[in-house]
């Protein structure tokens, strides 16, 4: 997926169309909405399966 294409993210693609683990931490609200305790486990171990391979010097990592 391409974020700059997603909802949220400046563009009109909504995150249903996807599965992946990250979705919940990419499609939350930033004011009104939590992630279960479950979720986060989840979303932890995609996060570092997805920033495993960066390169140190990227400032997103």
């Amino acid at each position: 997926m391409n974020l700059d294409e997603m909802e949220g993210f400046g563009g009109d693609i909504p995150f249903e169309n996807f599965t992946d683990d990250i979705i919940p931490l990419l499609d939350l609200s930033d004011s009104d909405r939590y992630l279960m305790p479950e979720v986060c486990q989840n979303v932890a171990v995609r996060l570092r399966q997805l920033i495993r391979n960066w390169p140190d010097d990227d400032m997103d990592k």
